[in-house]
């Protein structure tokens, strides 16, 4: 792989990266919501059990209203969560995939890399070589002609 071909896949991984980031970021929205979500539950829950067991006699002609309000608002955000859960779990595969591909970028490059340099110490290591032969050739004529 030449060094061209190695910048070319450091950008592909950058835009990968880059998209990563935007899923991951997502994805904490969704578990964000999620949240929220569930503790509004927990409220309405909490609400539901609290006032019915405090409620004084002259109220109790409202009590069956209210549950059922609270019971409707309790099916919505249920239903909400339900969806957000399904959102969620499909960013998580999405953010699991871009990583996927961002880690075996990573890979790739750093064999490219590691490729480039091996060929180049090589390169260097012989032309190395041949100046030392040269010097050792001219040193022998040298000697040869004393």
């Amino acid at each position: 792989m030449t060094p061209k071909q190695v910048r070319s896949l450091e950008l592909v991984k950058r835009m990968r990266k880059l998209d990563l980031e935007a899923k991951a970021g997502r994805l904490g929205e969704l578990r964000h919501k999620e949240a929220m979500l569930s503790g509004e539950m927990a409220r309405l829950s909490d609400l539901l059990m609290r006032d019915n067991a405090q409620q004084p006699v002259e109220t109790a002609s409202y009590i069956p209203l209210f549950v059922k309000s609270v019971t409707a608002q309790s099916k919505i955000i249920e239903e909400h969560l339900t969806q957000t859960s399904a959102e969620r779990e499909i960013q998580e595969e999405a953010v699991r995939e871009a990583f996927g591909e961002v880690k075996s970028l990573d890979i790739v490059i750093g064999n490219a890399k590691a490729e480039i340099q091996a060929v180049r110490a090589k390169k260097e290591a012989a032309e190395l070589e041949e100046i030392a032969l040269m010097i050792h050739q001219r040193g022998k004529a040298h000697r040869t002609i004393r």
